[in-house]
Formats: C-alpha cells, structure tokens, sequence
C-alpha cells in the first residue's frame, strides 16, 4: 500500500492539516516566547522561566490527560489544547500591548496554556492508530514523524521573522493564527467508536 492510500482514509486528511498547522504553531512559540520575553523585558533569567513555565506543567499533568483523552473524546479536548493556546497567544500580545503584562502574569499565562498542550500532542497520535487500517501504521507513522521535521524547520524562522518586522507583540499574536486554523480543520471530525 503506498502513501496514497492514506488519503482515501475518512477524516485523516483533515487530522493531519490540523496536526501540521499547529505543530508549525508551536514550533513558532517555542521562540517567540523568548524573543517576546527579551525584547520586552530585557531579561534572559524571565525567558528561561517562561520557557520552563510553557513545558513543565505540561509534563506533570500528561497521566491525567491521558485518562481525559481516552474517557472525553480526543478531538474535542485536542481543538481545546488549539483554543487554549490561540487565546493565551492573544491574551499575551493584548496585554503588552496595552502595557498591562507584568513579569509574573506572562509566567502564569505560559503555564496555564502548557496544561493543555499534552491534549494535542499525545492525542493525535492515539487517533492514527484507530482510524488507519494495520497496513497503512507504518506510512502514517512516517508522516506524523515528517510532521515534526516540517515544524521544526519552518516554525522557527518564521517566528523570528515576524518579531523582526512587525515586533514581539504583533509577532505573538500571530502565532494564534496556525492554531486558529487548526481548529477550523477539525470541525466535522468524530471520534472514532471505540471499546
């Protein structure tokens, strides 16, 4: 079975669009966050906060999202994870541009979206495997690893690019665009019935 095939797989298409737009999104953040912090702040000692603040948390609730994921629906709480990260990106560049975002909101803000990160990440990848027939695990398997190789590649300069010509507040709240159409990719997909 070639690559092909997987595109005649109900819903994979739309799954691996919103995948890939919201890995590329948070390819971006992952830079962003720092170039916002330094630029606003001036402070390499708060970039490393948030930076941790925006993965930690994510790591400590991960056994509880994956107990949400499999009793919830992965779909629904995978555009949750979109929606909370979009809304975070807005409430961040709002704020500093309004010059209403102290050190320690930004920290809060960084945190309160990593909770939800787990959500995306761990369940598209449970959600290949249930709706993908056995034969076609390997080449899906191999696009959903190519994705992270796409993001990594484009996400960042991409980022950098936008705080270099339109600055770090306008640059943040862009990145809420690649999560927003992450979410518009998702509507009209189900779960899949499942035991």
């Amino acid at each position: 079975m070639s690559y092909r095939a997987l595109l005649t797989v109900p819903r994979l298409g739309r799954l691996l669009v919103s995948m890939q737009l919201a890995r590329i999104g948070g390819a971006m953040v992952s830079v962003a966050l720092v170039l916002f912090t330094l630029a606003e702040y001036r402070s390499p000692t708060l970039a490393g906060a948030v930076t941790f603040a925006a993965v930690f948390p994510g790591l400590v609730a991960s056994p509880v999202a994956g107990a949400l994921l499999d009793r919830h629906g992965r779909v629904r709480l995978i555009a949750l994870d979109y929606a909370v990260a979009a809304s975070s990106l807005v409430l961040i560049g709002g704020l500093s541009l309004a010059d209403r975002l102290p050190a320690p909101l930004l920290v809060l803000i960084a945190g309160v979206s990593s909770i939800t990160s787990i959500l995306s990440h761990t369940g598209l990848r449970s959600l290949f495997p249930l709706i993908v027939p056995v034969p076609l695990w390997e080449r899906v398997n191999a696009v959903d690893s190519n994705g992270y190789v796409v993001a990594t590649i484009l996400g960042p300069p991409i980022a950098a690019a936008l705080v270099a010509t339109v600055g770090a507040s306008l640059a943040v709240m862009a990145i809420a665009i690649p999560f927003a159409l992450a979410i518009v990719a998702l509507i009209g997909v189900r779960d899949p019935a499942a035991d």
